[in-house]
């Protein structure tokens, strides 16, 4: 009964955290390494409860557990989602990446384009490194015509 309790006080307390910086931060990595760690973590605690016998009242707690741990992991990954959402939406406001599109699209020659992407890439790489190739893409066709 007192490890069900001590899993749920842990929960509870990684919720906060989670909590925390989902709404005071909006990180992504605490999220992600919680996503991938927790049901690890979930399942090899609970699962040294079933070595032991264990009442009606440990199932309970068990089974509250459960519920407390997948009503965590729904808002961990809510949290993850709207989180990427608004890094995003920052960023796409922020002055720099006005700067680094303007630039871009300034290039005069294929060479250039390549140097001014670059430099972009450089100042944010986490941005635009999902995106390379639509950026040169458009840039490759608008050169060529």
């Amino acid at each position: 009964m007192y490890q069900v309790l001590a899993v749920g006080i842990s929960n509870l307390i990684s919720f906060w955290i989670i909590y925390h910086c989902a709404y005071r931060k909006y990180g992504t990595a605490w999220l992600t390494w919680c996503l991938v760690i927790g049901p690890i973590i979930f399942l090899v605690e609970n699962a040294k409860i079933f070595n032991e016998p264990f009442n009606e009242w440990t199932l309970r707690a068990l089974l509250l557990d459960i519920v407390v741990f997948g009503y965590w992991y729904f808002l961990s990954v809510k949290f993850r989602k709207d989180n990427k959402n608004i890094q995003i939406q920052s960023f796409i406001s922020s002055d720099t990446y006005a700067e680094a599109v303007a630039s871009i699209r300034s290039a005069k020659n294929l060479d250039d384009l390549q140097f001014k992407f670059h430099e972009a890439f450089r100042k944010c790489p986490s941005h635009f490194k999902n995106s390379p190739s639509p950026h040169h893409t458009e840039m490759k066709e608008r050169l060529t015509q």
